[in-house]
C-alpha cells in the first residue's frame, strides 16, 4: 500500500499542475498576504476560490511549496486517503483487510470518474471523506465529532454528518462536531476578519459563483433542476425539493444506524450531502465507491449497476457546455442526471428495505432475567416477573397471562438466542469480555455459546450475511454492577436510556454492530 501512495505521489509531481490546486494555493498565499481572497479570482486559473476562509488557512502549507512538491503531496494523501477509506468501510462489514487487496480495490476505484476526476484538479474530495468514515464507523473515542467538524469547516455539506449524530442518539460527537465547527468559523475571522465577513454574509448563498449550476457535472438536485426549468430555481423552490429530500434520506440512514448498519447509513447520509448541495461537481461524487462495497455484500447485480454508472459517465452522453444542457430533451435529462437518479434509487431500494428486514433478522430473541455480572440471567423470581410487566418490551407478542407464565417454569427447556457475526474470532473476544466469568462451549467450528444461566444461553454463529441485524435484550437485577464489570474488561455502552417507569437500559454493539441491550430495575 506504500507503493502505491508513493507511486500516485511520484505520478502528481511529474504532472505538477492541477487546477483546483493552484486555486487552494491562491488562497493560502491570500492568508499569507493578507488580501482579501473572495474580492477576486485566481489570476492564473481564473477560478474563484470558494471554501470558508478556514479552508483557506488549511491551504497554506501547500502555499509555502513548490507547487510540483504540493502536486505530489496532495496526490500521495488523496490516494492514501482512498485506500483508507477502503480499510474502514471493510473492517466495519466485517471483511478481511490485506494489503494485496486493498491496493487492488483501490486501483479498481480509480476507474470511477468521480475519483479520477478528483485527481487530475487536485482536489481534496477523498480527504474529506475519509475523515467522515473515520469519525463515524472507527470505535467512539473522546474526539469523536471532531473529524466531522474539521471536514464540515472545509466543505460545508458534512454538516449533514451533525444532524445523522443527532438523529441516532449520538449527541456527544454531534455536540464536539458543532463545536468544532463553530470553533474554524471563530478562527477564519480572527485570521482574516474581511475575507471572513464577505465570505458568511455573501458568498454562501451566492452558488453561481462556484460555477454554472446547468452544467452536466452538477449532479445535484438544483443542477437537474436548473436543466429541466431552463433555469436556475428560486430558492423556495430549490429548498422546497431539495430539503426534504435529502432530510428523508438522512432519516433512512438513521434507521438502518439504529438497525446496526453504520456503514450503510454513513454511505446514505453522504449521499444526502451530495442531493442537498446547490453544486454537486461530478468529482464531489468518490461516495460512489464506499456505497459500491456496500452494495457488494448485499446485491452483485446492484454494485455492478451502481458502479458502471460511474465508470461509463452517462451523465456526458447528451450535449454539454455552453449551456447546450438547456435544450435537453426527456431521455437526455434522464441520462444526463444518472448520478443523482442513482442515488435516489439506493436511497429508495434501502428505504424500502426497512419494511423487509424484518425476515433478514436473525432474530427478536429478549432473554428477560439478569442475576449478577458473574452469573448473567436470574432464575425466575420477583425481577423477572417485573421485567415482563413494567418493562415496554417485556409486553410485546407474548400473548400470554401470569399463570401462563408460571406454569411455563415447570417446562423442561432451553432458550438460545443467537446472534450472527461476521469474524468469529473477533466477536468471541468482545462477548468473553462483555459477560466475564461464565460457562462457554463451542458445538462446532462455526459456533460458540455462553451460558449466562441455567438453560439460558446466548450463542454466536459465522454468517457474515445477516451479522449486524441481532437484536437480544437481558435483564440485570444489578444493572451498575453489570456495566461496571463490563467496563472493567474494556466494553462500555454505545448508549443508556431510562423508561416512564424508572427500568433503566443499556445498548451495547459488537464489532458488526449487532444491538446486546442491558435492562436494569428502576433505582430504588
Amino acid at each position: 500500500m506504500l507503493a502505491l501512495v508513493l507511486g500516485a505521489a511520484v505520478v502528481g509531481a511529474l504532472d505538477g499542475w492541477f487546477a483546483d490546486l493552484v486555486v487552494y494555493r491562491y488562497g493560502g498565499r491570500g492568508v499569507l498576504d493578507g488580501v482579501q481572497i473572495y474580492a477576486a479570482d485566481d489570476p492564473t486559473t481564473g477560478y474563484p476560490f470558494t471554501y470558508p476562509p478556514f479552508g483557506a488557512i488549511l491551504m497554506v502549507p501547500l502555499a509555502l511549496l513548490p507547487l510540483w512538491v504540493s502536486a505530489g503531496l496532495l496526490t500521495g494523501a488523496s490516494v492514501g486517503a482512498l485506500a483508507g477509506a477502503v480499510v474502514v468501510v471493510r473492517r466495519s462489514l466485517g471483511r478481511p483487510t490485506p494489503g494485496w487487496l486493498i491496493v487492488i480495490v483501490t486501483l479498481a476505484a480509480l476507474a470511477l470518474e468521480p475519483v479520477w476526476q478528483n485527481l487530475t484538479f487536485g482536489q481534496i474530495n477523498t480527504l474529506v471523506m475519509a475523515a467522515v468514515l473515520v469519525d463515524l464507523l472507527g470505535p467512539q473515542r473522546r474526539w469523536s465529532g471532531v473529524l466531522v467538524g474539521m471536514a464540515a469547516a472545509v466543505k460545508l455539506t458534512p454538516l449533514v454528518f451533525v444532524v445523522l449524530l443527532l438523529l441516532v442518539g449520538r449527541r456527544t460527537a454531534a455536540g464536539r462536531a458543532a463545536v468544532t465547527f463553530a470553533g474554524t468559523v471563530a478562527i477564519g475571522f480572527l485570521v482574516m476578519p474581511g475575507s471572513a465577513a464577505t465570505y458568511w454574509t455573501e458568498d454562501l448563498v451566492d452558488g453561481s459563483r462556484v460555477g454554472p449550476p446547468a452544467l452536466a457535472h452538477n449532479q445535484s438536485a438544483y443542477g437537474a433542476m436548473t436543466r429541466l426549468l431552463d433555469e436556475q430555481p428560486s430558492t423556495v423552490l430549490w429548498l422546497l425539493v431539495a430539503g426534504p429530500t435529502a432530510l428523508v434520506i438522512v432519516l433512512v440512514a438513521a434507521a438502518w444506524w439504529r438497525r446496526g448498519d453504520r456503514v450503510l447509513a454513513t454511505c446514505l447520509a453522504g449521499l444526502a450531502t451530495l442531493v442537498a448541495s446547490p453544486v454537486s461537481w461530478s468529482h464531489h461524487w468518490v461516495w460512489a465507491v464506499p456505497v459500491a462495497l456496500v452494495l457488494w455484500e448485499r446485491s452483485r447485480w446492484a454494485a455492478g449497476a451502481w458502479t458502471a454508472v460511474f465508470v461509463a459517465r452517462p451523465i456526458l452522453w447528451p450535449p454539454w457546455g455552453r449551456g447546450r444542457e438547456y435544450g435537453w430533451d426527456p431521455l437526455d435529462h434522464l441520462v444526463g442526471n444518472s448520478d443523482l437518479l442513482a442515488a435516489l434509487a439506493v436511497s429508495c431500494g434501502a428505504a424500502a428495505a426497512l419494511s423487509w428486514s424484518r425476515w433478514v433478522r436473525v432474530l427478536g430473541h429478549e432473554v428477560r432475567s439478569l442475576d449478577d455480572p458473574a452469573r448473567l440471567l436470574h432464575q425466575g423470581g420477583e425481577d423477572g416477573r417485573r421485567w415482563s410487566r413494567d418493562h415496554p418490551a417485556g409486553r410485546v407478542g407474548t400473548g400470554h397471562t401470569e399463570d401462563d407464565m408460571e406454569r411455563g417454569r415447570d417446562m423442561e427447556a432451553d432458550l438460545f438466542a443467537g446472534v450472527a457475526v461476521s469474524d468469529l474470532e473477533r466477536a468471541v473476544g468482545w462477548f468473553d469480555r462483555l459477560f466475564g466469568e461464565v460457562e462457554t462451549f463451542e458445538p462446532n467450528d462455526t459456533e460458540k455459546v455462553w451460558t449466562i444461566a441455567e438453560h439460558r444461553h446466548v450463542y454466536v454463529v459465522l454468517s457474515p450475511a445477516s451479522a449486524g441485524h441481532a437484536k437480544v435484550t437481558l435483564f440485570a437485577a444489578d444493572f451498575e454492577g453489570f456495566l461496571a464489570a463490563a467496563a472493567g474488561r474494556g466494553i462500555s455502552p454505545e448508549s443508556q436510556e431510562t423508561y416512564d417507569n424508572g427500568v433503566r437500559k443499556a445498548i451495547y454493539r459488537d464489532p458488526d454492530g449487532n444491538e446486546i441491550g442491558v435492562g436494569g430495575p428502576a433505582d430504588a
